[in-house]
């Protein structure tokens, strides 16, 4: 009896790591992008990151809004909306176009 349970274990946690391992492998992104480059490491989201959008696009605008808030709510952390410009001398962590 115990050598089922522990059988059963064994399965069950040789799944959830089977499942694990395959899910980080795989980006999930909605909507897709057009282009996607992964590297090795991880990425840290601090307050010195933030979303660069076409001031003129109201859309866009708005969905910079959004992003920075549901971050904010689910990482604590709160980018910062910008504006693009053609040369501002920096790079964004997150470009909406």
């Amino acid at each position: 009896m115990i050598m089922i349970k522990l059988t059963r274990l064994a399965v069950a946690v040789a799944l959830l790591l089977s499942t694990n391992l395959y899910a980080q492998s795989e980006v999930s992104i909605i909507p897709q992008p057009l282009q996607l480059e992964q590297k090795q490491g991880a990425y840290v989201l601090t307050e010195k990151a933030f979303i660069q959008v076409d001031n003129g696009n109201t859309e866009l605008k708005a969905l910079g809004e959004l992003l920075v808030q549901g971050l904010f709510e689910r990482t604590g952390t709160r980018l910062s909306l910008v504006p693009s410009r053609a040369d501002n001398g920096t790079t964004a962590t997150i470009v909406l176009q």
